[in-house]
């Protein structure tokens, strides 16, 4: 999880751009309720829609592996 300079938060240092919330954390509870339920973060865990480069299936098997980008996007361990 990335901190942005304008507070939005970004999933993965890679999509910085392409990938941020609209919502800013501006407070604990802020960050708390982004990490819980922005539409960011449920598209990564595979909680509604895709990813940018492809669905995620599987949230756990995704995190047994190093970048979950390049998971996703050659679907093996690139550590």
């Amino acid at each position: 999880m990335i901190i942005n300079s304008d507070l939005t938060i970004s999933a993965c240092d890679l999509l910085i751009e392409q990938d941020r919330t609209r919502a800013r954390a501006e407070t604990p509870e802020d960050l708390d309720s982004i990490w819980r339920s922005d539409p960011l973060f449920r598209k990564w865990r595979g909680q509604g829609g895709s990813a940018s480069l492809g669905p995620i299936t599987s949230f756990e098997e995704v995190h047994q592996h190093g970048c979950h980008l390049a998971y996703s996007v050659y679907r093996k361990d690139v550590r």
